[in-house]
Parts: structure tokens; C-alpha cells; sequence
């Protein structure tokens, strides 16, 4: 809050004579007692302040310590360094809280500065630039091309775009692509996946753009089980298949059964081949293509495509479709969707942002590879984490997946209180800022600030155009990106005093000049 602080300057007679004449100072008089004093103050820089955006129309304040009425003017530039500018608003008297309003267009940038004069048309330097930035269009879909193992979108051109951004929503994770094409090779066969896309510019987000697509069904195997000579047995292989798919069986005039994955047909003709035909139906009733397997009934087991017994049975399959990494409610790591058996072995390999790997000795548990992993993964980090099964000493399966590990709301607290803030400004000009250092913090941290949301991870985040000699509440936000809660803490920012003191009016007393002084600092000294 300004107060009044009162310097005395007393001069001696033989100064008021005309001796000394200080260029601030009018006067005419022939001794003491008749002087007057006329005072000409220079204008004091005013400032813009942000007070919302509506659309693409962006409203702004001005704010100045000038006399009402002061002549101010703006110029607007597409570029921070004004190299080319136009005048916004030409020398118009303004008063302090005048409002105005400012069109963007989407996807671009503009720049303003504001000066004032005095009286005696005295200009003051421009004020530093305030920035508007407008959020680009959201992006539509040109071509999308599903597979089995693969979603491939691309994206429209957005004008003043600088990145594009995407998330599955299953995920919860964003990721950034360069150009306009983007693909996802980590989805299974047969399944629905939802996307979340939108354009980025200078941190403004465009709204967002959701398409949900199906995964085609991968065609299955089909494997000769057992044989009479008057039925067969097949069994199917539904490989990264839901286990829910629906099958579909033909043969030629037959009539086989299927019960879960095993298909029989009964009342055969003896030593006759028989062509079977198996396809998956997905949820969304696409089909994969037919696979066929040829079966001759009373067929010697030396015959069959596997000995022993009389009947081929398939290799062990395992399917590791829908493994998934998860912390049950005591924040204890979890594998799910994965058989545990004796004769098996358990294994991981972590690999983080910078692709450096940890790879796990073999454990006869699940449990082991679950205390080893929690063990190794640090809260909010990215990885990809392959876990592996070994049925044999010849013979292992695995799969890779994306995860981010959820954050420890305890270790949480602790990275936040990690974040540095700085504060500073530009002395005489009112205007100060404040810069939140997130180097250190490895996740993306969300900042709120009078009024402006920015967001970032591993860099500065600087707010601009503040009020000196205030206090703010910020609220920090800590985003664990593999859900959609976050960590969030409140703290009062202080900016610094970044205000000239500015002479209200002198006076004639007694010998004395004596000067009306507002501050919003402290005041020292006497000038004779």
C-alpha cells in the first residue's frame, strides 16, 4: 500500500536568488519570502495486466500511478521484438483500471507495450511486452488404419500448431509427435481403444478431439488334438485374442461342436480327410481371416504332426495378452493377468526414458519378481518393462509395456517442497515476476498463478507482468501421469518492491522546500 513519507530540502537565499535553478524548479523571486515554485513531474510508466481471455477476444486493464487523463499509447506486434509494429491505441488520455480488449486470431501470437507523457509531452520509455497467446484450433482426423497389433492416425494441419499431443485413454500417459502422423504399436487384437488428440502452442492447448477404434481380431491356430477313425479333436490357439472372442467353426457339409476351445465332430468315415475352418469374431462383430487344418481319421500316431500317444497335442501357450503392471490399495506392486505355475520361471527387464535397462535375475514366484520390480521403479518415472515367463531352458515368452509408475503421495510432498522460487522485476517500473525452478522435479508439475496455468516438467516456469510489492497464492500441482490424480500445495508468493517514489507536489516553507512523497518503501535522509 503507498503511504506519504515528507522530505525536507532547506536552500539558502543565495540559491533562491538564481544561483542554483535545478531544472524541476520555476521560480521568480527577488528574496525569500516571495518565492514561488512550480513543479513539473515526468509521467511514470504505466503497465498492462491480463484479466481474462473469452474466445479469441483477450481483455486486458491498464494500470498506472499517472493523474487521470494521462495520454498513453499502445502498439501491438506479431513479434516479441516489435520490429514490425502498428499502433493499437493512438495518444488518448487514460486513467488507472481503463479496460480494453484485444482479438487473436487461433494459433497466433501478439505483443503489446504501453507509454504515457506529461503535460509538456514528455514521453516515458514503453513498458515490457505482455504477451497473447491463442490456442490453435482443435485438430480433426484426415486417415486412420487399424491392424491387429497397430492403430496409425493422422491429423489435419492446425494453423500456428507447434506440437501435437495424444493420449489412449486407458494409459494415461500424453505423447508428444512430431508432424501429423501418429502410431501405437502396443495395442492387442480385438480390443477398443480410445484416444484423446490435441494441437499445442507456447503451452495453449486446442480442445480436444476423441476417437474410439477397434483393433482387428488376429487370426487364431488350430491344432490337431486327437484322432479315431470315426471323430476328431482339434484344439484352438486364440494367440493375443481376448479370451472371451467368439469362435467360429466349418468343415464342408460337417457338423462340428466347439465347447470353449476344443472342437470334436463325431460319426465319421473312417481313413477320410476332413478340412476344417476356424475364425475369430471380436466384440465389435469384425471377423478374422479363416484359418484351415486337414485331419484324417484313424490316422497312426507316426503320422501325426507330433508322436506320442497317438494324438498331436499343441505346445504349452502361454499368453501374456493382458499382463498388466498395478498397486493394490496398501501400494504394494501387483503383476495381473499372468499364470503362475511351479515349473515356471519369472523375469523383467526395465528400461527407462534414457534407455538405460535393469534386467532381474529368474524367480520361481511372481511374488519375488513383484518385490523386485517395486524395488527398482521410482515414483512418476516413465518406463517400458518387459515381463518374461521361461516355460524350458529353450523356450520364453514375453511382453513389453509402457508404465508409469504412480506416484507416493508422501515422496510427492517431499519433490514439491524440491521446487525453487525466484523472484525479482525491473526497478521503477511497478511490474515484477516470479520463475518456478522444476529441474529438479521428474514429473510434470502444473503452476496457478493470478489467474495464468502453466505447465511444464524439468524446466522454468516464468509468470510475468505482476503487481510489485504483493503477495500471490500459487498453487502448485505434482501430476502423476498414470492416473488422473494429483498432488497439489498452496504457498504465498511475495514479489519485491519494484516502485519509484513519485513527488506529489513542493511547497515554500519558512526557507524550506518541502516535498509531498508517495512510497511504497521506506524513506531516509535530508537534503539542505
Amino acid at each position: 500500500m503507498n503511504y506519504k513519507k515528507w522530505i525536507h530540502i532547506a536552500l539558502a537565499a543565495s540559491l533562491l536568488s538564481g544561483v542554483f535553478a535545478p531544472n524541476s524548479f520555476v521560480y521568480a523571486a527577488s528574496d525569500v519570502s516571495s518565492v514561488e515554485i512550480e513543479v513539473v513531474t515526468l509521467a511514470e510508466m504505466p503497465s498492462l495486466v491480463i484479466t481474462g481471455v473469452s474466445g479469441n477476444t483477450h481483455h486486458l486493464k491498464i494500470i498506472t500511478t499517472n493523474p487521470p487523463n494521462t495520454d498513453m499509447l499502445i502498439e501491438k506486434s506479431s513479434t516479441p521484438d516489435f520490429s514490425q509494429s502498428e499502433v493499437f491505441l493512438d495518444w488518448t488520455p487514460i486513467t488507472n483500471g481503463h479496460e480494453l480488449s484485444v482479438f487473436v486470431g487461433d494459433g497466433e501470437s501478439g505483443y503489446l507495450r504501453i507509454k504515457a507523457r506529461n503535460q509538456e509531452g514528455i514521453e516515458t520509455e514503453f513498458s515490457a511486452p505482455i504477451v497473447l497467446n491463442q490456442a490453435p484450433t482443435m485438430p480433426t482426423l484426415a486417415r486412420q488404419v487399424t491392424g491387429t497389433h497397430s492403430i496409425a492416425l493422422q491429423l489435419n494441419d492446425v494453423m500456428g500448431a507447434t506440437d501435437y499431443k495424444i493420449k489412449r485413454t486407458d494409459l494415461g500417459t500424453d505423447s508428444v509427435f512430431t508432424g501429423k502422423d501418429y502410431t501405437d504399436s502396443s495395442v492387442l487384437p480385438g480390443r477398443p481403444y480410445t484416444y484423446e488428440f490435441w494441437a499445442e502452442r507456447s503451452g495453449q492447448q486446442s480442445e480436444k478431439n476423441t476417437i474410439s477404434l477397434w483393433t482387428k481380431p488376429e487370426a487364431p491356430a488350430l491344432f490337431i488334438y486327437n484322432t479315431s477313425s470315426s471323430s476328431v479333436q482339434l484344439e484352438v490357439d486364440l494367440k493375443d485374442n481376448p479370451q472371451n472372442s467368439e469362435i467360429e467353426v466349418q468343415r464342408d457339409n460337417g457338423n462340428p461342436k466347439i465347447q470353449g476351445l476344443k472342437i470334436t465332430e463325431t460319426n465319421l468315415m473312417p481313413s477320410r480327410s476332413y478340412e476344417y475352418r476356424v475364425r475369430v469374431k471380436s466384440a465389435n462383430n469384425e471377423f478374422s481371416p479363416w484359418v484351415t487344418q486337414t485331419v484324417t481319421t484313424g490316422e497312426s500316431a507316426s503320422s501325426l504332426p507330433s508322436s506320442g500317444g497317438g494324438a498331436y497335442y499343441p505346445p504349452t501357450q502361454v499368453n501374456l495378452s493382458d499382463v498388466q503392471i498395478s498397486y493394490d490399495e496398501n501400494g504394494n506392486l501387483r503383476i495381473i493377468g499372468i499364470d503362475e505355475k511351479a515349473e515356471y520361471k519369472y523375469y523383467a527387464i526395465i528400461t527407462d526414458s534414457n534407455g538405460k535397462q535393469i534386467k532381474s535375475p529368474l524367480f520361481n514366484t511372481l511374488k519375488e519378481l513383484e518385490e523386485w520390480l517395486q524395488k527398482n521403479l521410482i515414483p512418476g518415472q516413465k518406463y517400458k518393462i518387459t515381463i518374461g515367463i521361461e516355460v524350458d531352458k529353450n523356450k520364453r515368452h514375453e511382453k513389453t509395456i509402457d508404465y508409469t509408475v504412480p506416484l507416493d503421495p508422501n515422496k510427492a510432498n517431499s519433490l514439491l517442497k524440491n521446487i525453487k522460487i525466484i523472484t525479482d522485476g525491473e526497478p521503477n517500473t511497478r511490474i515484477s515476476w516470479v520463475e518456478f525452478d522444476l529441474t529438479s522435479i521428474p514429473t510434470t508439475v502444473q503452476v496457478v498463478l493470478n489467474g495464468q496455468t502453466k505447465q511444464a516438467k524439468g524446466t522454468v516456469l516464468r509468470f510475468e507482468n505482476l503487481d510489485d510489492n504483493r503477495t500471490y497464492t500459487a498453487e502448485l500441482k505434482l501430476y502423476d501421469s498414470s492416473s488422473d490424480k494429483a498432488i497439489s500445495q498452496k504457498v504465498e508468493v511475495k514479489t519485491p518492491n519494484r516502485t519509484a517514489p513519485e513527488i506529489l507536489n513542493a511547497t515554500y516553507n519558512q526557507g524550506e522546500i518541502v516535498l509531498n512523497v508517495v512510497s511504497v518503501s521506506e524513506l531516509e535522509g535530508r537534503i539542505e
